[in-house]
């Protein structure tokens, strides 16, 4: 097996291969507010890139950046103990868009994989639907997804844009593929404009190394904190309470319309796991996250203050619930009744 790979040495390898093809390097843009207008927060790269391909119809350059990025959909599945929470809030992608042809985009994205990550042969697999298998010579095994070909087309908030393209999957050391990121061809307005590659860092480094959740290689969480992941509970109140510092430190307030409501249900979620558990370990744990990710920030400072007021405020409601049982922080997720506290 792989020696274990952190998520600086995949950055580092990934700019210093693409520098050396030709591509351009870019500078990582803010993920609030955004360029672009279809979405509150850059929730991918693609979302950074959008100027440069609706520009004309042929794109002519081939470019590469980081770019942190922040998927909201957990806050729907952080109370629902049924709900497997598979990846990051608050996550780093790196990428590249290129005129280069698909072929060669896969090729030069095997080779980073397997000879500048070192990632064995086998543990690496293509998964595609079957017209898209024949519009390429794959260098591993390709898995012919049942899928519907519709499974491997994207939408970009755009109308003018699509894509359709390939996943790439590694086998993890507990010999489970995850999918850690794709290669896809993009059309403006029908026709092919781009090709575009990318992947999150952590994803990727979970499917090298293992652990239990792609946080557990998290840049923004410190090692404390990341050693201490290891069940789901953990998962939802690390996750969450990165959340909030990450969209404290780039300037979201909860006063702010749409953003700040987003902010808001970060903090009760996290307020509410965190009474289920422990209230001053959970609150340890949301002021080491603020001070791994900022040196001195009044909005993180009171956004966190503010949390911690929240979690007191689920206890004391906990505590003071008329019920036949004992639930003063007994549960690890809501039952019936406590969840009618929780504001929504």
């Amino acid at each position: 097996m792989e020696r274990s790979i952190e998520v600086q040495t995949i950055e580092n390898t990934f700019y210093d291969y693409y520098s050396s093809m030709g591509y351009e390097i870019l500078p990582e843009q803010p993920a609030y507010p955004s360029s672009d207008n279809s979405v509150l927060f850059i929730g991918a790269q693609i979302s950074t890139w959008k100027p440069r391909l609706l520009e004309s119809l042929e794109y002519v350059e081939s470019i590469t950046n980081p770019q942190t990025c922040v998927r909201t959909q957990n806050l729907k599945h952080y109370l629902n103990p049924e709900t497997s929470i598979n990846f990051c809030t608050v996550f780093r992608t790196h990428g590249v868009l290129t005129n280069r042809d698909f072929q060669t985009t896969i090729d030069e994205s095997y080779e980073y994989i397997t000879e500048k990550l070192n990632v064995s042969t086998d543990r690496v697999m293509i998964k595609a639907s079957e017209s898209l298998a024949k519009k390429f010579s794959s260098p591993c095994d390709v898995q012919i997804d049942k899928m519907p070909d519709s499974y491997y087309r994207w939408e970009y908030g755009d109308p003018r844009l699509a894509g359709s393209g390939i996943t790439y999957a590694i086998k993890t050391p507990e010999e489970t593929f995850l999918d850690i990121g794709n290669v896809i061809e993009i059309y403006k307005d029908g026709t092919l404009s781009a090709i575009e590659w990318g992947f999150g860092e952590e994803i990727l480094a979970q499917s090298i190394s293992g652990g239990e959740h792609p946080l557990v290689h998290s840049r923004f969480l410190p090692d404390s904190v990341r050693h201490g992941i290891d069940n789901p509970l953990s998962i939802r109140l690390a996750d969450s309470a990165l959340a909030i510092v990450h969209l404290a430190n780039i300037g979201v307030s909860p006063s702010h319309k749409d953003v700040g409501n987003i902010l808001l249900k970060y903090m009760q979620s996290f307020g509410y796991l965190a009474a289920t558990s422990s209230f001053s370990s959970s609150e340890d744990l949301i002021k080491e996250i603020a001070e791994h990710n900022v040196t001195s920030n009044a909005l993180v400072k009171e956004i966190v203050s503010k949390t911690c007021r929240i979690i007191g405020s689920f206890v004391y409601k906990m505590e003071t619930l008329e019920t036949n049982q004992d639930v003063s922080r007994r549960a690890v997720f809501p039952s019936s009744e406590i969840d009618r506290i929780v504001v929504q």
